[in-house]
């Protein structure tokens, strides 16, 4: 069984995301003190084609991006703790069992290679994508804040999302293995050192 590709803390503490394969699990973050089971199931998302290769937090802690073997991003909204709690306690859950669909996840597609990172900048208001072959792709939010469906049962938030521009690193005769980012500085590693 193959472990996860991608791991990571939110950057307020409550959570952390890991991948497994094509799905993306949200877990609250364990506390100081001692209990019998630290590690709580917070979300899980799905809707990847292919296995999810990297993720990343917003700067607020409340959306996340991933990039995947299936040449697309998706951004999800993570429900706060707190919104969670109340829902559980107003028992407003689906009976049948079924995951919520209150929130919808936006695809940014585009890449022609699989997408090894995937980064929100500066304020959370774009994104950043790296495949393989070495195209970077810049999106930005292409309205303010979460659209929100007047139905009041069916109510769905989501974001949309605009390619503004494309970039290209690519030396020759070499494929692109990893990337991170720091500021507005991409680092890249290439198949040939």
């Amino acid at each position: 069984k193959k472990g996860p590709d991608a791991l990571e803390f939110s950057p307020n503490g409550d959570f952390f995301a890991i991948t497994h394969g094509r799905i993306v699990q949200i877990w609250k973050t364990p506390g100081k003190q001692r209990v019998f089971m630290p590690f709580v199931l917070h979300k899980t998302f799905g809707g990847h084609h292919d296995n999810i290769l990297s993720l990343f937090w917003s700067p607020d802690s409340k959306r996340l991006v991933t990039g995947s073997a299936d040449l697309s991003l998706r951004v999800y909204i993570v429900p706060s703790l707190e919104a969670t709690s109340m829902r559980a306690l107003l028992h407003l859950d689906a009976e049948d069992g079924k995951p919520e669909t209150r929130y919808k996840a936006s695809t940014l597609a585009g890449h022609r290679e699989r997408v090894l990172a995937c980064f929100f900048t500066g304020n959370g208001a774009g994104i950043v994508s790296v495949a393989a072959d070495g195209a970077v792709f810049e999106w930005a939010e292409e309205s303010a804040g979460y659209q929100q469906q007047s139905d009041i049962d069916g109510g769905v938030k989501t974001t949309f999302w605009k390619l503004v521009k494309k970039s290209f690193i690519q030396p020759d005769h070499s494929k692109l293995v990893c990337a991170t980012m720091g500021g507005n500085l991409l680092l890249a590693g290439f198949s040939h050192g």
